[in-house]
């Protein structure tokens, strides 16, 4: 773990009792962390998780590049395994050579995190995943990518990190 917010979990296994069904239930309405034992994180922590268990890395945790996981390793396992979405796969190239012309800036997509920010706040929701990205974009434009795709995102983040990009 190369950096977490304080609070910072890596979900990993199954708590005891969760079904099939349970656990189908828990993804579809976006609650499957209930099913899944936290394991409290700090930076500098090294865990190992067998291979075949179900696991995830939650919101405020840095890892992967900097500690020796090569982009093009990461890029793989995002975009081609059972985490993959197609949009993730679609765009998955732009890790490593953003397009000459922004699908969605860094602009546009601020002023959609800050509609979804604001409306979570009339009805008293945290988005505090929303709030996080949001930070980042403004960082980009910070970097000045504001015209650039919303892929900045990772290199804005590795340039935080102290890692050389673009």
């Amino acid at each position: 773990i190369l950096d977490a917010k304080p609070e910072s979990c890596v979900f990993a296994g199954l708590k005891t009792g969760v079904t099939v069904e349970g656990l189908r239930d828990a993804v579809d309405s976006g609650r499957v962390e209930e099913g899944l034992h936290p394991v409290p994180v700090v930076p500098g922590d090294c865990l190992l998780i067998p291979a075949g268990t179900v696991h995830a890395i939650g919101e405020g945790i840095l890892l992967a590049e900097k500690s020796g996981i090569p982009r093009a390793t990461a890029v793989e396992v995002l975009s081609h395994s059972v985490i993959a979405s197609p949009m993730v796969q679609y765009r998955s190239n732009m890790v490593f050579q953003l397009p000459e012309e922004a699908w969605f800036d860094v602009n546009m997509m601020q002023k959609d995190m800050l509609l979804a920010l604001e409306l979570g706040r009339q009805v008293d929701v945290p988005l505090p995943t929303t709030a996080v990205t949001n930070e980042m974009l403004t960082a980009a434009r910070g970097m000045g990518h504001a015209k650039q795709d919303f892929a900045v995102l990772f290199h804005t983040l590795a340039t935080m990190s102290g890692l050389k990009t673009l």
